[in-house]
């Protein structure tokens, strides 16, 4: 890939830290969103599952169906695991009857996925 010279925020010329502004020209500060924990229990399930060929709506996913609706006390009813968030609130908008033409408010501040589902829908 191509250099372009002062197109990124790297190239661009840091201020020199003064009294009032010491951290200035410093790397920006990480902070970390989470710290994920994956249990030895987690690690097995996921082994299984490539062993039996199954990524995604295989055995694991209709027993976790069945809990999910269990615990939800829906059982006789449909539980459906989604591969993403977008596609659960694309499900969710149009269970709730959302069609093309509505008007659907959503948040200024939030994953771009929330429009989308609202795309998706067409409303």
């Amino acid at each position: 890939m191509a250099h372009l010279p002062g197109k990124f925020a790297s190239d661009m010329e840091k201020p020199a830290p003064t009294p009032d502004n010491p951290a200035a020209g410093a790397p920006p500060a990480e902070i970390p969103v989470f710290l994920p924990h994956v249990g030895d229990d987690t690690l097995h399930a996921v082994k299984e599952a490539f062993k039996l060929g199954w990524l995604g709506m295989g055995s694991y996913t209709k027993e976790f169906e069945d809990e999910v609706g269990r615990f939800l006390g829906l059982s006789g009813r449909y539980v459906v695991a989604t591969n993403t968030g977008t596609s659960a609130l694309q499900l969710a908008l149009l269970i709730a009857g959302v069609s093309p033409g509505d008007e659907v408010i959503v948040p200024s501040y939030t994953f771009i996925a929330t429009s989308f589902a609202v795309m998706g829908t067409r409303g």
